[in-house]
């Protein structure tokens, strides 16, 4: 997982969550509309909590418990294949978080109310990361037992 490929997408993903709170400040010289911003707040809230609760658990089903029971080999050609499109819609998701915070600060014209949610995010991010130690596979191999199968 831990692929260069993989982790200049997941840092140019982390930076672009800071760069959402620098816009996001930049911007927030007055409000930009009418939107009933409390209400907002929450629902964004609600979202971000269930999108972090589903990436863990999408996490832990596709890549993370397929990887320790040796059944997913990310080392392998064929196995960074699988594990890509599940690692990525993890960070994808990840992201979404942070952009919710984008929306409400434009919307508000308040900057701050971007901070809960980029943080949010970035720990996402942080869990999600490529290194993280239950992406490596287990000592021994891809083999159940750590053996390969006799020859026969």
């Amino acid at each position: 997982m831990a692929s260069v490929t993989n982790r200049i997408l997941w840092w140019s993903l982390v930076v672009s969550l800071l760069i959402y709170v620098v816009v996001a400040h930049v911007a927030s010289v007055r409000p930009r509309s009418d939107a009933p911003i409390s209400e907002l707040s929450i629902v964004f809230a609600v979202l971000s909590v269930g999108v972090g609760i589903g990436t863990l658990v999408y996490r832990r089903h596709a890549l993370a418990g397929p990887i320790q029971r040796g059944e997913l080999d990310p080392t392998s050609t064929e196995g960074r294949v699988r594990a890509f499109q599940p690692f990525m819609l993890n960070l994808v998701l990840s992201e979404s978080v942070g952009i919710y915070g984008l929306v409400l600060a434009f919307l508000s014209g308040e900057g701050a109310l971007s901070i809960p949610f980029v943080a949010g995010a970035l720990v996402l991010m942080l869990l999600h990361r490529p290194t993280a130690p239950d992406l490596v596979p287990p000592p021994g191999g891809a083999f159940p037992g750590g053996r390969p199968p006799p020859i026969a």
